[in-house]
Formats: structure tokens, sequence, C-alpha cells
């Protein structure tokens, strides 16, 4: 499935990000075990909630069916979600599917220490989720952050009409 690994350095398959080669590059992100206190207390609102549906519904089987339906809608912060790029395009490997956007189709990523974004709009949509990939930044955020917009800087010098927004405190970045 996916590897998951705890603050390991680059390896020589995984080049250092200031230094992007043709090789795949990346980190995996797992929210549910970077923080164990907002999966514990999610954890207690699905329970209550599908207890709750339970006795309205009258059957255990509602319950199972709500806690069920509630753990597949945020599979992504249950399961670990992998990102890898190269010089061609950003794959996001999420529990349930794989997506790939080419960098030649990007124009828009936002690099926010809450979590990124990376479309192929301008503009931004949250009627339009499907023209972009929502970014977790993993055990290592600020490597993560550093590695996407070092590749999205490189890329928008070689021509790729990339918009870039860094809200990271201190950063300068906005193009």
């Amino acid at each position: 499935f996916f590897a998951y690994r705890r603050n390991m350095p680059a390896t020589p398959s995984e080049p250092d990000f200031e230094t992007p080669a043709a090789t795949s590059v990346g980190w995996t992100a797992w929210p549910a075990a970077e923080r164990p206190a907002r999966t514990a207390i999610l954890l207690l609102f699905i329970a209550a909630l599908s207890i709750l549906v339970g006795m309205i519904g009258g059957d255990v089987l509602w319950a199972v069916t709500g806690a069920t339906l509630l753990l597949a809608t945020l599979n992504r912060w249950f399961l670990p979600t992998s990102y890898r790029f190269d010089d061609d395009a950003f794959e996001a490997g999420f529990p349930l599917r794989r997506r790939s956007i080419g960098w030649k189709d990007v124009r828009r990523i936002v690099v926010d220490p809450d979590g990124g974004w990376l479309s192929t709009r301008r503009v931004e949509s949250r009627l339009r989720a499907g023209a972009g990939l929502d970014l977790y930044w993993g055990r290592e955020p600020d490597r993560a952050m550093d590695m996407l917009t070092a590749v999205a800087i490189a890329k928008r010098d070689g021509g790729v009409p990339i918009e870039i927004v860094d809200r990271r405190p201190g950063s300068r970045e906005t193009s």
C-alpha cells in the first residue's frame, strides 16, 4: 500500500529538494497518526453520531451504517496519502484512488501551514474541487512545503504560468 515513514532523512532514491532531478520525490501524510488528540476527538464524535443515528433509526444496523459512512468519507484522515512528483507531473496517492496533474497544466499553487492546494485553474473555486488537489504536509511540513515551492518556482522559471501563493509567515513568494 503506502510506505509510511517517520522523520526519515532523504535517501539516494529521494534527492534533496534543493536539487530537483528526473527521479520522483515526495512525502507521505497520515493525519490520524500525526494528530492523535484530534483523531481521538473525531472518533468520539463519530461514535456519538452513530449511536444517535442508531437510536433514531431504532436498529443497531443504522448505527453501523452511519459509522461506516463517516469513516469512508474521512478516509484521507484515517489512511495515509502519498504525494510524489517528478519533472512531468504531480501525483497524489489517496487511499481509494490515485490522481495526477501534469506540471504543464498547473496554474496555481497555494502553500499554507494548514495545508496546500495545487490547481489547474488560476481562480479559486470551491465549486470546482475536481480542478485541483488538496495537500496535507505530513510529519515534516516545512520540508514538504519547501520541496513543492522549489519545484513550482523552477517550473514557472521554465515557462509554465504558475501562480504561487505562499502564506507562510515571512514568505515573500506571491506571483
